[in-house]
C-alpha cells in the first residue's frame, strides 16, 4: 500500500480533534457533572453515567480507532513503540477499566475505607483513576500537538491550540476544586439516605448505592 501524505494528514487531524475533545473536554465535564449534581440530587449518576458512555465515549472510541488507522498506513513506524501512542494505548485502557469500575462502584455495597465519608474502596478507585486519567490526558493532548504532530506531520500546530489546552488545564480543575464547597450539602444528603434505609425505605437503598 502507497503512502498517501494527504489522506495521513487528514486522519491525524480526526484524531487529534476526537481524542483532545473526548479525554480532555467531555471526560471532564462528565466528572463535573458529579461532582456538583451529587450535592443536590441522589439521583446524580445516571446523567454522569450516561454523559461519560453515550456521550464521551463514542467520541473517544472513534478517536483511538483513528489512532490505529494512521498507524497502520505507516508500518514502519509501528503501533504502540513511542510515548504518545504507549500513553493513548494506556489511556483507552484506562477509561475502559474506569466505566467497568463505576458500575461496579455505583451497584454494590461494601466495607467503607474513609467511614466519616462513607466510601467504599471500590469507590475511593474509582475517583482516584478518573483523576488519574483526567492528568495524563491533559499531558498527552500537550505531547501531541507539540511534539507528535511536529514529527510526523511536520508543521506547527496554531498557537489558539496551546492556549486552548491552557484554558481547560486551569479551568477545570479550579472548577472541580469548588464543586467541593458543596461536601457539607452533599454529605448531609447522603446521611438524609442512610436515615431512610434504616428506617426500612427501599426506593432509599437505591438512592443510597448511588451516594
Amino acid at each position: 500500500m502507497s503512502f498517501d501524505a494527504n489522506s495521513y494528514d487528514h486522519d491525524a487531524r480526526i484524531h487529534a480533534t476526537l481524542s483532545s475533545v473526548g479525554f480532555i473536554v467531555l471526560l471532564p465535564v462528565g466528572m463535573l457533572i458529579a461532582r456538583y449534581a451529587r450535592a443536590f440530587t441522589p439521583r446524580w449518576f445516571w446523567p454522569h453515567a450516561v454523559w461519560q458512555f453515550l456521550i464521551a465515549g463514542p467520541v473517544i472510541i472513534a478517536g483511538f480507532a483513528y489512532a490505529v488507522i494512521i498507524a497502520k498506513q505507516v508500518p514502519a513506524l509501528g503501533q504502540f513503540n513511542d510515548p504518545h501512542k504507549k500513553a493513548g494505548l494506556a489511556l483507552f485502557i484506562m477509561y475502559l477499566c474506569q466505566l467497568f469500575l463505576g458500575i461496579v462502584s455505583h451497584s454494590t455495597r461494601g466495607p467503607r475505607l474513609f467511614f466519616f465519608l462513607h466510601r467504599s474502596p471500590q469507590r475511593v478507585l474509582h475517583i482516584l483513576l478518573g483523576l488519574a486519567i483526567f492528568g495524563l490526558s491533559f499531558w498527552q493532548v500537550r505531547y501531541g500537538y507539540t511534539v507528535q504532530w511536529v514529527t510526523y506531520v511536520g508543521t506547527p500546530v496554531p498557537p489558539s491550540v496551546h492556549k486552548a489546552w491552557l484554558a481547560l488545564v486551569i479551568i477545570f480543575p479550579v472548577l472541580y476544586v469548588l464543586g467541593y464547597a458543596f461536601l457539607p450539602k452533599q454529605l448531609s444528603q447522603e446521611a438524609a439516605s442512610r436515615n431512610k434505609v434504616t428506617n426500612g425505605n427501599g426506593d432509599s437503598m437505591k438512592e443510597l448505592n448511588q451516594a
